[in-house]
C-alpha cells in the first residue's frame, strides 16, 4: 500500500538502527560481558514487555550458532523478573532439547568441555511453580490459562525427556568412567 514518505523514512531508518544494533551487539558481546542481556533489558522495557526480542538476540543469548557464549538462565531470570513467564518457559526448553548452548544430539557432547545445559534447580522448580500457579489463579483469563497450562505442560515434557537422554547416553557413560580414573 500507499505510505508517505516520512513513514517510509521512518521505517527504513528503524530497519538501519536495528541491524546496527545487532552489528555491535554480536559484534562485541561476549563471555566477558553483559552486553546482550542489557541490549534484551532495554529493548523489552522500550515498549513496556509487550513485544519479543529480536530472533537474532534470543539466539544470541542462548549460544546458539556460536562454539560458545550465550546464557541461557540469564535470559530465564530476565523474561521470569518481567513477569514473561511462557517466554521463558520457551527459552529453558529449547536449551533443555538441545538447541541451545553447544548443540548437536546430546549423546556426542562432553560435560568436561562444557557442552551442557544447566539450569539452577531452584531457578526450573520456581519457574514450574509459577507456572503452576498462573494455571490455578482465577484471576488469570481462561485464554491465558490455558497458554501457560500448555506451556507447562511442554516444559514438563522437555525435562523429562532431557533426563531421559542424559541417563541413557554415552556421555554419562564417558563422564562416569573418567571419574573413576
Amino acid at each position: 500500500g500507499w505510505k508517505s514518505r516520512d513513514r517510509q523514512y521512518g521505517s527504513t531508518r528503524n530497519t538501519h538502527c536495528m541491524d546496527l544494533l545487532r552489528r555491535y551487539t554480536t559484534q562485541y558481546s561476549s563471555e566477558t560481558n553483559t552486553l546482550a542481556l542489557e541490549v534484551a533489558t532495554t529493548l523489552l522495557e522500550l515498549d513496556g514487555y509487550r513485544s519479543n526480542l529480536p530472533v537474532w538476540l534470543t539466539d544470541l543469548l542462548c549460544g546458539a550458532g556460536r562454539g560458545a557464549g550465550g546464557n541461557p538462565p540469564a535470559l530465564v531470570k530476565l523474561y521470569m523478573s518481567r513477569g514473561l513467564h511462557v517466554a521463558a518457559s520457551d527459552v529453558m526448553r529449547a536449551a533443555l532439547d538441545g538447541s541451545g548452548k553447544g548443540g548437536g544430539a546430546i549423546s556426542s557432547r562432553l560435560p568436561e568441555r562444557g557442552d551442557i545445559n544447566f539450569f539452577p534447580y531452584t531457578l526450573i522448580d520456581r519457574l514450574h511453580a509459577i507456572l503452576g500457579h498462573a494455571m490455578n489463579d482465577s484471576a488469570v483469563g481462561a485464554e491465558e490459562r490455558a497458554v501457560v497450562k500448555e506451556a507447562r505442560a511442554r516444559l514438563e515434557q522437555s525435562l523429562a525427556a532431557h533426563l531421559a537422554r542424559t541417563n541413557h547416553s554415552e556421555v554419562g557413560l564417558k563422564s562416569a568412567r573418567a571419574l573413576l580414573r
